[in-house]
């Protein structure tokens, strides 16, 4: 075989083989690029989910909008019978404090 020949059919096909080489390469830069996104989207995904898993948790211990509501009207109910208990011991607070006048004045006798 004449060298001459050869030659450029050798020198094609490493042209190729390096073309090939260089487009493989500039691929495989976008796939590793994306593969680190995706591995940092990942890690953040799984972050993001153990914040809502605890949020959730914590949610499940609140009351919901009927109970808070009978808190409501249970603390009024209680309101109102605190009001009528103070109009009740009015009296009793006069009596105390005449009666407390009434020592005071026995002893300064």
């Amino acid at each position: 075989m004449n060298p001459e020949i050869i030659s450029p059919w050798i020198s094609l096909a490493l042209s190729i083989v390096a073309l090939g080489v260089t487009a493989k390469n500039w691929l495989n830069t976008d796939a590793k690029r994306n593969g680190e996104t995706i591995a940092r989207m990942r890690n953040e995904h799984a972050a993001l989910m153990t914040r809502v898993q605890s949020v959730e948790s914590e949610l499940r211990h609140l009351p919901d909008r009927e109970t808070t509501h009978r808190l409501e009207l249970a603390l009024e109910k209680v309101n109102g019978r605190l009001s009528s208990m103070d109009a009740r011991l009015e009296p009793v607070a006069a009596i105390s404090e005449r009666l407390q006048e009434l020592l005071l004045q026995q002893v300064k006798k």
